[in-house]
């Protein structure tokens, strides 16, 4: 790797078709190791790619999001799953990035083709990284197609 790594037109594009042949519509490229104290990565997303609602609470963490191509919005819910705002993020938005506190229930709803730049702290470990939502469907389950139309059909924009 060397002293430092380029984000580049050809890594996003690589990176997107390396997404669309994911079954989960999605990959990361991570610039960080697992016990790094902070997690920098970039992350492809594909139309129709289910990205659970989740909390980051234990121990909490902050997590940001910068949108390098593409157009997602983040939605925003409360403890029983009722949406309570959401932004449209992106190429031809006003917002290009969001830093959400703690806590926050929230989900990522890939519009188009996307790459986001996302930090949040580490280290990385899998079973306290996030908290799921129980009112949100496991993905991969034939619910969370349905969810992720009735999320997009009600966050608004």
């Amino acid at each position: 790797m060397g002293d430092f790594q380029l984000i580049s037109f050809s890594m996003m594009n690589d990176l997107l078709v390396s997404a669309r042949r994911s079954t989960r519509l999605r990959r990361n490229y991570n610039f960080h190791e697992h016990a790094d104290a902070v997690q920098r990565f970039l992350n492809a997303l594909i139309p129709n790619t289910y990205v659970r609602p989740h909390r980051h609470i234990n121990p909490p963490r902050f997590e940001t999001f910068l949108v390098l191509r593409g157009r997602v919005a983040v939605a925003f819910f409360d403890n029983e799953g009722r949406i309570t705002g959401s932004n449209y993020m992106g190429e031809r938005c006003e917002v290009k990035g969001i830093d959400i506190s703690p806590g926050v229930w929230h989900t990522l709803i890939c519009l188009e083709d996307a790459v986001i730049f996302e930090v949040k702290e580490g280290p990385y470990q899998e079973d306290t990284d996030k908290e799921f939502a129980i009112w949100s469907p496991n993905e991969g389950s034939p619910e969370s197609e349905k969810y992720l139309v009735h999320l997009i059909a009600n966050i608004g924009g």
